[in-house]
């Protein structure tokens, strides 16, 4: 008997899909639209068949999830993603939404622990994205560009304690990782990895890039220098009334 239909649309993302499956945990159960259950192998062979798919999930009694393999035409999976897009898009000139998870070492996070800061930057990735690791050095030079005082930068994911743990074993990543994260990027629709954010002092998002490439690194540079000076200004202007 399942209860509380939480129903959402994962489009299938080439290189994102199976991270975000939990193919592994056993509290997770993938069927077909005829209820029949399906082993983790065929789950893969269908998402790489050609076929795209929505996921529904939902939440049995017993805490756990079942999750239905939608087929769909190309045409509804265009229509989703540019959707989709579109919702993550729109999140500029909104609040950032509350959360509370975990960081790297343990310690209790929520959006409301970077208010002191003047600009507050988000990076959604995960640990087997190749283009968010491989953004990683870049992200980590920019961080060096600012004082911590002034700006946080923040990278939640939907990877574990322990998954985010043993990537670190190998990489180096300056950012503030938030792990277990996989309600926080539904309830901000990113669905395709990695997407920045940047937050000003009041918890607006005044920025929104997905993707990784050069240009977004040196946009993304631009971007939090430009709300710092501003933001700057502004606690200027306050101080000499």
């Amino acid at each position: 008997m399942l209860r509380n239909n939480i129903a959402f649309l994962l489009m299938v993302f080439a290189g994102n899909v199976f991270a975000q499956l939990h193919l592994d945990d056993p509290n997770y159960t993938y069927q077909t639209q005829s209820n029949e259950v399906l082993e983790s192998s065929q789950v893969e062979e269908l998402l790489t068949s050609g076929q795209h798919y929505s996921l529904k999930e939902e939440e049995t009694v017993e805490g756990n999830y079942v999750v239905t393999l939608v087929p769909i035409s190309n045409r509804e999976f265009r229509q989703t993603i540019r959707k989709k897009k579109k919702l993550v898009r729109d999140l500029k000139g909104q609040k950032m939404v509350d959360y509370s998870l975990k960081d790297q070492f343990g310690n209790q996070i929520t959006n409301h622990s970077f208010d002191a800061a003047k600009v507050t930057v988000y990076n959604f990735w995960f640990t087997t994205c190749d283009h968010c690791v491989e953004e990683i050095p870049k992200l980590n030079k920019v961080v060096a560009k600012f004082s911590s005082s002034d700006v946080n930068f923040i990278a939640p994911t939907f990877n574990t304690h322990t998954q985010v743990a043993k990537f670190l074993e190998d990489n180096t990543f300056n950012y503030t990782i938030l792990t277990s994260g996989k309600r926080l990027a539904q309830d901000l629709h990113i669905r395709s990895y990695p997407t920045h954010l940047i937050v000003d002092h009041n918890g607006m998002i005044q920025k929104v890039m997905i993707g990784s490439s050069d240009r977004v690194i040196k946009h993304l540079y631009k971007n939090i220098k430009h709300l710092l000076g501003h933001e700057i200004r502004v606690e200027n202007r306050i101080a000499n009334h």
